[in-house]
């Protein structure tokens, strides 16, 4: 019989910025033709944020929507970041289970999320607005503009993707009174959706000109084009 094609993503010992999209960047030019399986290999991970945590998610969802299937490996529960990792809900989302048993979401963190426009509503109030209130000692009623920013964003998920849904992650740091929310989708990004209005911005520049009042792509009529200044 003939033998599975694999190939290992290896992830990067600081998985943020811009070592993790390097490491993906090195991985996909290494294999322009998609393997049938892909090793996701976390054994030289020490550090990781919320954000990656969404983007990481969201590109396993992605391979196997195209029919790759992925394995994780190289997991060890003694270092923090893994163990961050399993409490989050990423290996139960995408294995059916937790690497340690007795692991549970922490108390700080909104646990990891996959997210359709046709259930964003019912999450939005039941799970995260509730959330976010007790986390940040605000009412719910207050939070209605961030409630909007964020249904902005999943309604942009099915607006500008070939998929309808991303993923979305939280984590509260009570030490410095900070709340991270973290939104990761498969648009084809701020920089080409701003450049079809307005052209010859970088992708600093164009994610600048996205976030002005009144600034909108509007690349659908079903696009309300609140845009991302709210």
């Amino acid at each position: 019989g003939s033998s599975t094609v694999t190939a290992t993503l290896s992830l990067p010992r600081n998985l943020q910025g811009h070592a993790l999209f390097r490491a993906f960047d090195e991985f996909f030019a290494e294999n322009a033709e998609p393997p049938e399986q892909v090793h996701v290999d976390f054994s030289r991970v020490v550090f990781i944020k919320p954000p990656s945590v969404a983007f990481l998610s969201n590109l396993s969802h992605w391979l196997v929507n195209i029919g790759i299937e992925v394995k994780y490996v190289g997991m060890n529960l003694n270092v923090a970041a893994i163990r961050y990792l399993d409490d989050s809900g990423f290996f139960e989302l995408h294995t059916g289970s937790r690497i340690w048993p007795d692991g549970e979401c922490r108390p700080t963190t909104m646990p990891l999320k996959q997210l359709a426009k046709s259930n964003s509503h019912f999450w939005l109030d039941t799970s995260f607005i509730p959330w976010l209130s007790e986390k940040s000692g605000l009412s719910p009623v207050s939070l209605a503009e961030v409630k909007t920013c964020l249904q902005e964003l999943v309604n942009n998920i099915s607006d500008h993707t070939a998929y309808d849904e991303g993923c979305v992650f939280g984590q509260w740091y009570p030490n410095i009174n900070e709340i991270v929310v973290s939104v990761a989708d498969f648009g084809v990004g701020i920089p080409k959706n701003v450049a079809r209005i307005a052209d010859g911005l970088d992708d600093s520049e164009a994610i600048k000109k996205a976030a002005e009042d009144g600034f909108s792509s509007k690349s659908l009529p079903t696009n309300r084009g609140a845009g991302l200044y709210l």
